[in-house]
């Protein structure tokens, strides 16, 4: 639960106080520690005295709860109360806070060069993803970040690295081990992908980066069932002639076509169908004998759909 307050931070050795507010008490207190025990505290007072006299004699508390409203003048009341402008850590001696607050161009440049070439642990990348877990980004937030990465080129060697952490969302990556995504992150991007269509530079590059890819077993049955049901337009149909055409099959390409064959011809459906449409079949295309029926199943079938012919299993 968030704790809106005003709260001290004092130094038992001198009693010297810093006054502070926030809205959110417990993790102001964890950024002050983490600041100080880092030696990065931006009170060049406070980290100094932190340097000298240890944790262990500072104590943080809260001094007073209150409204998000009532926060600055809470805050002054306490400051001239324990005289911490004067007589303590606090650099200013009028209560304030940062919000709408924004860094200077100059500023921004500054913080880019300095968390260059960072790397964040496997620790730090955990508890940043379990803090912004279930966070929703406002739309104009979104805007915002689609904006500033318009027209932004990632180099090759970000790809490889976005690459290789993608591929490993489920395996071998210590933060994200185990964590697939969600329902709502799929449906977000199926929303979000519909109806966009890919230039031709960006079907080239596609199709030059998954050139001479192998799916696996897994991966082609549940593209299989993915597309079961599915039929292509004629236009689809069009395209996708003219993009095979003249293509040269490969003996991986082979070997899978002669597998799903034989699987076809194995099933029951494959040696059963109805004596009517056999007749009807056979009528317009003759042939001599009762084995090619089951060597012309998938034929036969397609032939009655185009018909319109209703049949019903019947075992030959």
């Amino acid at each position: 639960m968030n704790i809106s307050g005003v709260y001290q931070i004092k130094n038992l050795m001198n009693g010297k106080v810093y006054v502070g507010s926030s809205i959110n008490f417990k993790k102001r207190l964890i950024r002050h520690k983490s600041q100080l025990r880092n030696n990065k505290h931006d009170n060049k007072y406070l980290q100094r005295s932190y340097n000298k006299y240890g944790i262990k004699c500072f104590d943080f508390s809260l001094l007073e709860s209150c409204e998000k409203i009532n926060l600055i003048a809470t805050e002054q009341k306490w400051i001239d109360s324990l005289n911490s402008y004067n007589a303590g850590y606090n650099l200013r001696p009028i209560a304030n806070n940062n919000h709408g607050w924004h860094h200077t161009c100059e500023s921004k440049v500054k913080l880019s060069v300095a968390l260059a070439g960072r790397k964040l642990s496997d620790s730090h990348k955990l508890s940043l993803s379990i803090a912004l877990t279930g966070k929703i980004v406002l739309p104009s937030t979104r805007a915002k970040l689609s904006a500033a990465n318009m027209g932004k080129i990632a180099s090759i060697e970000t790809r490889e690295k976005l690459s290789i952490a993608l591929s490993l969302r489920n395996k071998g990556n210590t933060y994200r081990k185990g964590i697939p995504m969600s329902n709502h992150t799929k449906a977000m991007l199926i929303k979000a992908n519909k109806g966009r269509v890919q230039s031709d530079d960006h079907k080239a590059k596609n199709s030059l980066a998954h050139k001479g890819k192998i799916a696996s077993k897994e991966t082609r049955d549940k593209m299989s069932a993915s597309a079961m049901g599915h039929s292509c337009s004629m236009e689809t149909r069009a395209k996708l002639s003219l993009a095979n055409k003249g293509k040269s099959i490969s003996d991986n390409q082979k070997a899978i076509a002669k597998e799903n064959a034989i699987k076809q011809f194995i099933t029951p459906i494959s040696r059963e169908i109805h004596s009517s449409l056999m007749k009807a079949y056979y009528a317009d295309n003759p042939q001599p004998r009762i084995s090619r029926i089951r060597a012309n199943v998938g034929l036969a079938t397609s032939w009655a759909r185009r018909k319109g012919i209703p049949f019903s299993p019947v075992k030959y």
